[in-house]
């Protein structure tokens, strides 16, 4: 049996654990960060995600999945073109969900993942045609 150790982040006042990770799987729950544009949201929050996963010892790298939440459709495009400059390549899976607020009414952007301790994201070869 696994045992999951639920890690304190960074103080709230909802009823959950910021990061829960265990011997190989870490889980990362609503991850947010202030900031005017949704821009400065994204950068801030992969700051934060930065630190959270440093404080369990992974990092971006070991990033399998991650979920976006967005509370405007025209958000989306900008969303993308942040984390594709903040992520690593190969890039994890990725779902994106628009929804019409998030906790807090300020917040337009939020992100939910999940890494694998040594995971290791490869590109497949091209295929011959």
């Amino acid at each position: 049996m696994t045992t999951y150790a639920a890690v304190p982040g960074p103080a709230h006042i909802h009823p959950f654990a910021n990061v829960v990770a265990g011997d190989d799987l870490i889980f990362l729950s609503g991850v947010a960060a202030s900031g005017d544009t949704v821009e400065e949201q994204v950068r801030s929050t992969i700051d934060t995600v930065r630190e959270l996963l440093a404080d369990v010892q992974s990092s971006l790298a070991e990033v399998v999945f991650y979920r976006i939440v967005v509370t405007d459709r025209a958000d989306v495009d900008t969303v993308n073109d942040v984390m594709k400059e903040l992520l690593p390549e190969p890039r994890p899976a990725c779902g994106i969900l628009i929804i019409g607020q998030l906790v807090e009414p300020f917040l337009k952007f939020e992100l939910e993942l999940i890494a694998h301790r040594g995971a290791r994201l490869v590109t497949p070869a091209a295929t011959a045609e």
